[in-house]
């Protein structure tokens, strides 16, 4: 098990993070709603504790789920009812055409290279008919540093960015149907955007963000710990709310592709 995988086993899994977060919400209610009537049966590859599957439970649909997860620690902390089975991605333990539909939530984006097209396969080759995928849409990469090993890196060991063009490409035996979007995120205008990149040109700078509590250094293993303390309680500043404006975009946060079989 490297240090990213060891993460997971030590993350929280709590269930606040899908209920209490609007946005997660809505991007599970609008992958679960494009789900089509024809399927006998569904599984959700990578589920973690199963957030996924317990919305779908919600509104008994007809046809059977069950989910996969590496993670002990997800699995044991599960708020599904339904079975998740222990297996990775690289290696699914089903038969070829074994579902009608499976699912890959928010996966995707942390595959390294020597894993990614092995994945790829795995999934076209347990699906029978459809492929739903969730990643993070056109996502604008920050990164915090390991003060043990001064290692640089991705806090949420995101290592590629998705939009309509590369999901579009993902599948050679599948054909995409529809895409859909959900929530919304706030980015760097184009201006302020270009200006960033040649700063980072020039100065050989990167855009850094606060590492939360489950963060791993990939390199060394030192657990970062943030520093960072929530705020309540605290008044709008109405001019900070309109250079937000000006200064940044809204864009979508995560993009939902459903794929069928050619």
């Amino acid at each position: 098990m490297n240090y990213e995988q060891e993460s997971y086993e030590y993350k929280a899994w709590d269930k606040e993070k899908y209920f209490d977060n609007n946005n997660q919400v809505e991007r599970i209610k609008t992958a679960r709603e494009i789900i089509p009537k024809d399927i006998n049966n569904l599984c959700d590859i990578g589920c973690g504790n199963g957030a996924f599957l317990y919305y779908l439970e919600q509104e008994k649909y007809g046809f059977s789920i069950k989910g996969l997860e590496r993670s002990e620690a997800a699995r044991k902390n599960k708020f599904c009812l339904s079975d998740i089975d222990e297996g990775d991605l690289l290696s699914l333990p089903y038969c070829d055409s074994e579902f009608d539909l499976t699912s890959c939530m928010e996966v995707l984006e942390h595959l390294p290279y020597d894993s990614y097209d092995t994945a790829i396969k795995e999934l076209q080759r347990v699906t029978k008919k459809y492929i739903l995928i969730s990643v993070p849409y056109k996502e604008k990469m920050g990164y915090v540093q390991c003060v043990y090993c001064n290692c640089v890196f991705q806090p949420n060991y995101h290592v590629r960015i998705f939009d309509e063009k590369n999901l579009n490409e993902l599948f050679l035996d599948f054909r995409i149907i529809s895409y859909h979007y959900a929530a919304e995120t706030y980015v760097p205008n184009s201006f302020v955007y270009k200006m960033m990149q040649l700063s980072n040109l020039l100065f050989k700078n990167r855009i850094y963000t606060k590492a939360g509590n489950n963060t791993v250094c990939p390199q060394c293993g030192f657990k970062k710990i943030s520093t960072e303390v929530k705020k309540k309680n605290i008044k709008r500043n109405p001019l900070k709310s309109i250079i937000k404006q000006i200064v940044f975009r809204k864009k979508p946060r995560w993009i939902i592709a459903l794929y069928e079989r050619k």
